[in-house]
């Protein structure tokens, strides 16, 4: 059994566990690399649409499915045994998805489609999915030379394990970061639902007398937001600043490693720098312009922002009675909800009770119903915290498929997620 592969747009998720991830992506990369394989000797009449740039999303589906959901469970699920397992893997899918832009005998099938009357004569999605795909290739080395591809793989090994490492130490530190407050005037000027979870959170923590703050954005934005304790406040500010700063998860060393391996693959693809690389095919096109636009927003809105910085101050030192004065960093949140609520009678909390998750879930599968013709049902999720209704079931006349599948993983998602609109569309027509 591999649950990870298992063929079913429901994923089965209390199925899918750590010691699942080896023998699940070592299968998929078998039959990925098989069928990469397969696909280079694909010529003459079988240089189509569906033979070349199907059969090419196909022939690493499993693959990127499966490893989509491991890289989902990291990032949400993250466990000691899944982290060891996803970073068991990450070196050998990486040099696998790096290796298909490499590899000179694919980027020949490509081309040869390219130049057939089949590939000229491709309108809509389907154009943009060729000249999508081809770019794909082009940006990511097919036309290096062989010394610049084992440099370029090597760049993309070391790019996928530091920066894995910032994000564990982003988020083991996060982690480990907690404030037990024991006194419950400190929490003064919580709302009600903010303090409950401390004290729900604490209690977990085997101190049911105390409330726990973490960095976690439900329990530390009401603190900053709402809490009266100016020294409370800082002690969280504080504690987000320190996040990826100290002891083992001092990311500042990664940093300049990781700022260093990107500007040697720009240049070594061509670019003047990172920036450049990145926005190459978005909007902005080049980093410069990029800067230039935010620049520019900057000087638009400083005068106004400058302006309602010293209203706050203002505020503030006649609430307090003291001497007009820069407000700390940790200030900011709370006086700004303070005026808030003075100025506009408007405050976010008034309104919770009348929008409970339950009620809002359901009225939002109501209206996806009246507006798509779908019924939502609950399923099996990956915890018992995860309120979803992910089973949609297509009713509407003339479908004859439940959705579109489209990859999740990272290094395809250029290609898939553009191509997952050809899915659908051949999926609504068939």
């Amino acid at each position: 059994m591999h649950p990870f592969l298992a063929d079913e747009f429901l994923f089965d998720w209390s199925s899918l566990k750590p010691e699942h991830v080896e023998p699940d992506i070592r299968e998929a990369l078998r039959r990925a690399r098989a069928n990469v394989d397969a696909f280079k000797h694909t010529k003459g009449a079988d240089l189509t649409y569906a033979k070349v740039l199907l059969g090419f999303e196909a022939a690493t589906k499993d693959l990127s499915r499966s490893w989509g959901l491991v890289s989902h469970l990291d990032s949400v699920l993250n466990s000691p045994e899944l982290r060891k397992a996803y970073n068991a893997m990450m070196p050998e899918v990486t040099a696998f998805f790096t290796s298909l832009t490499l590899d000179p005998e694919l980027w020949a099938v490509f081309k040869a489609y390219a130049a057939t009357a089949d590939a000229k004569a491709l309108t809509g999605v389907r154009r943009r999915f060729l000249e999508e795909t081809m770019a794909d290739f082009e940006e990511n080395g097919a036309d290096l030379p062989a010394e610049g591809k084992t440099r370029l793989a090597t760049l993309n090994a070391q790019l996928a394990e530091k920066t894995q490492k910032y994000s564990e130490n982003v988020l083991d530190s996060t982690n480990a970061w907690e404030l037990f407050i024991d006194d419950e005037q400190r929490l003064a000027g919580l709302p009600a639902g903010a303090l409950a979870a401390a004290k729900q959170s604490a209690t977990a923590k085997g101190k049911p007398e105390a409330w726990r703050i973490t960095l976690q954005s439900p329990s530390v934005i009401p603190v900053l937001q709402y809490a009266d304790d100016e020294d409370l406040r800082r002690q969280c500010w504080e504690g987000l600043g320190q996040v990826g700063l100290k002891d083992a998860w001092d990311n500042t060393v990664l940093v300049g490693e990781i700022l260093a391996l990107r500007h040697e693959k720009a240049r070594l693809l061509g670019k003047q720098h990172f920036a450049d690389f990145t926005t190459a095919r978005r909007m902005a096109r080049t980093g410069d312009t990029a800067l230039k636009f935010i620049e520019d927003i900057g000087r638009r809105i400083r005068p106004k922002f400058q302006a309602e910085g010293v209203e706050l101050e203002q505020y503030r030192a006649a609430k307090v009675g003291d001497a007009l004065r820069s407000l700390h960093p940790w200030e900011f949140g709370y006086w700004s909800e303070k005026m808030r609520r003075e100025k506009y009678d408007f405050d976010d909390e008034a309104l919770r009770p009348w929008f409970p998750v339950d009620g809002v879930i359901a009225g939002m599968f109501r209206l996806f119903g009246g507006l798509f013709g779908i019924q939502v049902v609950a399923r099996d999720t990956y915890h018992v915290d995860q309120a979803t209704g992910a089973k949609a079931v297509v009713r509407a006349a003339g479908l004859r498929c439940t959705t579109a599948r489209h990859s999740e993983d990272s290094r395809r998602t250029s290609v898939i997620y553009r191509s997952r609109f050809g899915v659908l569309l051949r999926c609504v027509h068939r």
